[in-house]
């Protein structure tokens, strides 16, 4: 799994080291469209910003479910990141589900992180983990991800995917473990989208609409 990881992860690497990396504008857009069994229910989008060696990553999701005339279900989340010089600084995430309020942060301190979960638990951790953001292909390495709506982390396993037709252009990836997650990336290092179920068995998918202008993180 992990040897998988790093060779993907080169690959992506070279890819961009030779110049071929789509985007180069000091703002850039990532946008998808959310579907519940099929059927669109909102929208996600991943917005970079990036000023000298300083990169903000603010990832949002509205979705909305009607039934008849009326609106069932009402979510959203609104996720910041803050990279400077390749490190990570911060997390701020933010979750409206259905009225539930939910925040939780996670900040560099200079002896790794404290995270602030979901019940409002401070706890430090240590800095090799990715998050739940996806939008970073570093993640294909992962073994921990930080979970932006608990708060906590998670352990996963990430491999890859076996389909009939194998993509040249992409690779489909496998999150097991404390999440269950069908995900994909392209060759330079962009987030095509991913599926999953949610606990009322119905199946989510977020799916690339105009995905490929992933600002890199600044070194």
């Amino acid at each position: 799994m992990v040897r998988f990881g790093f060779i993907l992860l080169a690959f992506v690497l070279a890819f961009t080291q030779a110049g071929t990396h789509a985007a180069h504008a000091l703002d850039a857009v990532n946008h998808y469209d959310v579907l519940r069994n099929g059927k669109k229910i909102g929208d996600h989008e991943i917005r970079f910003s990036r000023t000298g060696s300083t990169l903000q990553v603010v990832s949002e999701t509205r979705m909305k479910v009607k039934f008849l005339f009326f609106t069932a279900y009402r979510y959203h989340y609104l996720s910041e990141e803050i990279w400077n010089g390749g490190q990570l600084v911060s997390v701020t995430t933010d979750v409206n589900d259905n009225g539930k309020l939910i925040s939780t942060q996670i900040a560099a301190d200079g002896e790794g992180y404290v995270a602030t979960d979901a019940d409002g638990n401070t706890k430090r951790i240590g800095s090799s983990f990715f998050t739940t953001n996806h939008w970073n292909v570093g993640v294909v390495a992962a073994e921990t991800l930080f979970n932006t709506i608990t708060g906590r982390l998670n352990a996963v396993q990430i491999t890859g995917a076996t389909e009939e037709a194998p993509r040249t252009d992409a690779f489909d990836l496998q999150v097991r473990g404390d999440l269950d997650i069908d995900t994909r990336y392209d060759v330079m290092g962009n987030w095509l989208g991913m599926s999953f179920y949610h606990d009322d068995g119905s199946l989510i998918e977020f799916l690339c609409t105009d995905c490929r202008n992933t600002l890199e993180v600044p070194s």
